[in-house]
């Protein structure tokens, strides 16, 4: 996934499966690793082997199917007397393998449909006065927009792979996956379904494999294509958006985007056992990725309303505005090389060692060849320099971003058999691993050029308010064509500088762990793992335009109006996280002698960051909100599983999860909204 976070393409905006279960003969979850053949992954790696046909017919089949008379009803509910809220959800799928010409040619299919219907509340806030306030202004009732909504999520999944074997030395793969889904989000709470968007998914995969097992090696050539389509779509795009703060927000949903990444990929690993004691492996990988962002934001305006006395703000006119004004289509193309070799060294019969070491290097992972407007490189220079910011560091001619080329990133792992039969192992390692800069982090520097979000301030006189300037209302602004007619009369409607620094680096993650594993009795199995990751470089948004000279609160614009921007968001390498973990498991693996198995997981974790997400708005840089447990945090966590044989050549088996309770952030505003009042936890 180049477009955005998530490690697989299609997967962080979607409540379904990345791949089809029935597809898949094994996977693997590397939570330490350190082989220096795995790249671009700052936590954990999966890996998977997908199924192949034999040369016998073999089909499986499986429906599931769940719904509200299967749950409980939720605390919230609960309290106000409301009944369950629908829910439905079916699983259901298909495979068939087996032989074309045997002992050649084989083939596999599958197919997995997944349906879900979820309801999600609508429920108007605010205090009785803001909501009589509300229906005064708005001429929509309340009632209107509040009850249980249904968000409706369909996916299919289809799988298909020949597998040609013409030797003993040699095996030809080629597969093909299509993922398709449909899913209508983010309404809910005070959103009404009008805002209601379809996140459509569309995920194409192909993969050509070639192995060729010499006497002394193993030869592994890939190619592949991924083709994602991300394309949330508004329920209703001819509608604009009202907000009105704290209430309700009902209309249109503010953007629809189509992005599209097409990702080609040509691989080779070479392992070479022919010196005694010794696995190299060497690989080498090249990756074109093609990507076209078309984000059609604001084409109908927002209208944004608050309640604020002390500003003379109401609901009876908006306080703010945005209107997209321009072509949002971009287009972009990055290629990355990766080289690595790697060496499982058995020292002695007690001790192997694992060293690696990986060199990766992206053309274009910061938009390198783009050139500052003049406009634009005015308004930079007309900004204070800090400590944080430097103008010249965000002006670029098109040849100033070189790309990184220092991501190399050893990688050293070991095992120690203690005393020589495998009862205790002590393990552990250290390495580096580089991520990489998703394309959604940067394209705003264009995007906002190519398709500028007009940002219209109002107010009942005209005056300045918090230092910005406003224009007085007038309900002829209430339309696009109002707001167009305004921006060419005025300074109004100004859209937005974002900038990428010319130095920005990737993310980079070093990981570090230290275990030992038991075996004792009849087929037990235990460990205790400490591990400890640190990473660097993330990439946020800071304010270019904070008072004081760049230190105080947001925000004096005045020296960038003149350039024709209403602000100046700047990017900035400097998200850090750390996360620390002992890790704690049981185990008594199912054999058919003994008729049953038990596995027993414990996780006590911590993780922390400074900042906040893409935009870390609320502090001067990211470290002014100092450490801060990560949105998702889970102190203690503990997974039980366990298997039984059962009479006729049944089995039984059952997984249970049991946290402490995943962690939420809190921005404490009780002081103020200041610069050095909020407190974030």
């Amino acid at each position: 996934n180049k477009l955005r976070e998530g490690g697989v393409a299609g997967q962080q905006d979607s409540r379904g499966n990345p791949f089809g279960q029935l597809a898949v003969q094994e996977f693997r979850v590397l939570t330490q690793n350190y082989k220096a053949e795995y790249e671009q992954a700052g936590s954990a790696i999966i890996t998977a082997i997908t199924k192949s046909g034999t040369n016998e017919f073999h089909g499986e089949a499986f429906g599931q199917y769940t719904d509200r008379s299967l749950s409980e009803n939720d605390p919230i509910n609960a309290r106000l007397n409301l009944p369950k809220p629908p829910f439905k959800r079916k699983q259901y799928g298909a495979a068939l393998g087996g032989p074309i010409i045997p002992d050649k040619l084989f083939f596999f299919l599958a197919y997995e449909g997944n349906d879900q219907d979820r309801a999600r509340n609508v429920t108007a806030g605010g205090t009785p006065a803001a909501r009589a306030e509300f229906e005064a202004n708005s001429g929509r009732r309340i009632s209107e927009f509040e009850g249980a909504f249904v968000s409706p999520f369909r996916s299919d999944f289809y799988f298909g792979k020949l597998t040609l074997t013409p030797d003993d030395r040699q095996v030809f793969d080629l597969s093909f996956n299509r993922r398709e889904e449909s899913d209508i989000q983010n309404f809910g709470g005070e959103n009404s379904f009008e805002v209601a968007e379809n996140k459509i998914n569309k995920v194409d995969s192909g993969l050509f494999k070639w192995t060729y097992n010499g006497d002394s090696f193993t030869n592994e050539f890939g190619a592949s294509i991924v083709d994602y389509v991300f394309n949330p779509t508004s329920l209703n795009p001819d509608l604009p958006q009202f907000q009105y703060i704290g209430v309700l927000t009902f209309g249109g949903k503010d953007s629809t985007r189509r992005e599209q990444q097409q990702t080609y990929t040509l691989r080779d690993d070479f392992t070479w056992t022919g010196i005694e004691n010794h696995t190299i492996k060497a690989g080498v990988r090249v990756e074109i990725n093609d990507i076209d962002f078309d984000n059609r934001a604001f084409v109908q305006p927002r209208y944004t309303y608050v309640r604020e006395p002390q500003n003379n703000l109401s609901f009876a006119f908006p306080s703010e505005a945005r209107l997209g004004l321009g072509n949002s289509l971009i287009s972009a193309s990055n290629t990355s090389y990766g080289l690595y070799i790697q060496d499982d060294w058995q020292v002695t019969d007690r001790l192997e060692l694992n060293l690696g070491l990986r060199w990766d290097y992206e053309t274009n992972g910061f938009n390198n060849k783009y050139v500052t407007p003049a406009a634009a490189a005015a308004a930079l220079r007309a900004l204070p320099s800090t400590f944080y910011f430097n103008p010249e560091d965000y002006i670029t001619d098109g040849t100033e971003r070189e790309p990184f080329a220092g991501a190399f990133a050893p990688r050293f792992g070991f095992s120690f058999d203690l005393f020589g039969n495998g009862s205790t192992v002590i393990f552990g390692g250290a390495g580096r691993y580089y991520d990489r800069n998703t394309f959604s982090n940067t394209v705003d520097e264009i995007a906002r050029q190519r398709n500028p979000v007009g940002v219209f301030r109002f107010s009942a006189d005209g005056s300045p308010r918090n230092g910005l300037p406003t224009v007085m209302w007038n309900p002829s602004y209430l339309t696009r064509d109002g707001l167009i007619a305004l921006r060419n009369t005025s300074t109004s409607g100004l859209p937005e500088l974002f900038a990428v620094p010319e130095n920005a680096k990737p993310p980079v993650n070093d990981q570090f762990s230290l275990g030992v594993r038991q075996r004792f009795g009849e087929g037990w199995e235990a460990s205790v793992t400490g591990s400890y990751q640190r990473g660097r470089n993330g990439y946020t948004h800071l304010f270019a335009t904070r008072r004081n000279n760049g230190l105080g609160n947001c925000c004096d614009t005045s020296p960038v109006v003149p350039f024709g921007y209403a602000n100046v968001l700047i990017g900035y390498d400097g998200l850090d996280t750390r996360y620390k973990a002992l890790y704690v498991t049981l185990d008594k693996n199912y054999t058919k002698a003994s008729g049953w198995g038990v596995n027993i997981a414990y996780t006590l974790s911590k993780g922390e960051q400074n900042g906040n997400d893409l935009f870390s708005l609320d502090g001067t840089v990211p470290d002014s909100y100092g450490w801060r447990p990560r949105s998702g945090d889970e102190r203690h966590r503990v997974v039980l599983s366990g298997i039984v044989d059962l009479p006729w050549d049944f089995r039984f088996s059952t997984l249970s999860t049991f946290g402490s309770g995943r962690a939420y952030q809190v921005t404490d505003a009780t002081n103020g909204f200041d610069n050095g009042q909020l407190v974030q936890t």
